[in-house]
């Protein structure tokens, strides 16, 4: 994984004499890496619910998320709290709004995953296959997590400069968040509120889903022709494993 972060980083930030970015080389590099099955947690809420039927999700403000360190970065030098709070103000803050991201993962049995964005496993996830999708494996991006945020000082001494910055900053979490396993898709479009996706591989729900969200959601799955499944706890290990449900 550390070569893989070493070639797209690089590869994001190098320019050529008129500064652009090769990003179909990039794009290349990451491909054969993106998992044939990303996973989405939802809690059942009309919208997500809605949004199940409808094949999209939306796109957020990085901003909005639950890690204040989300798409953040630090520069490099030796400066006063003075200038650290101009910094804040001016540049900071404003990275944080020029871009959008939804995040999937690829771990579908992970038991806080399904606690911090399933609702406390009240919720349901759904299962996609992105990765032969262009419009939108080409905005997949991998998450790489480490104890250090990305230093923006190099990027700024930079001439040409990358105008992709932003998107490689959204590339970096503390390890605290590793369990989440994160693949992201990121619009550089701000205006850009959500994605359109292809019809789903599966759905799974959680293990204490109410009956009258299962039989929505199992409603809306067997019209699309998608199969149920519904999380399980195993009996003698810290595990979670799936069973399919049979047509109600």
């Amino acid at each position: 994984m550390d070569d893989l972060y070493n070639k797209i980083v690089d590869g994001l930030l190098t320019v050529d004499k008129d500064g652009k970015v090769d990003i179909r080389k990039v794009q290349e590099l990451k491909e054969s890496s993106i998992p044939k099955k990303l996973f989405k947690y939802r809690s059942c809420t009309k919208l997500n619910i809605e949004n199940f039927e409808n094949n999209r999700l939306w796109l957020s403000f990085p901003e909005n998320f639950n890690d204040p360190y989300d798409s953040s970065f630090s520069i490099a030098i030796a400066s006063n709290e003075l200038e650290e709070d101009l910094l804040d103000f001016f540049f900071r803050d404003k990275i944080k709004k020029i871009m959008k991201i939804c995040c999937f993962s690829n771990s579908i049995e992970s038991m806080l995953m399904w606690t911090h964005y399933s609702d406390e496993h009240r919720g349901f996830a759904v299962e996609y296959n992105l990765h032969q999708i262009t419009g939108i494996k080409q905005s997949l991006w991998p998450v790489f997590y480490g104890d250090k945020l990305f230093d923006f000082l190099p990027l700024l001494s930079q001439k040409p400069r990358s105008n992709l910055g932003p998107l490689v900053a959204a590339l970096h979490k503390s390890t605290d968040w590793e369990y989440e396993a994160e693949w992201r898709f990121i619009s550089l479009d701000a205006s850009q509120d959500f994605i359109s996706l292809p019809i789903p591989k599966a759905i799974y729900l959680g293990s204490r889903i109410c009956s009258a969200d299962e039989n929505a959601l199992i409603k809306i799955a067997k019209h699309k022709n998608v199969k149920v499944y519904k999380m399980k706890h195993d009996r003698k290990t810290f595990k979670m494993n799936y069973e399919l449900v049979e047509d109600k």
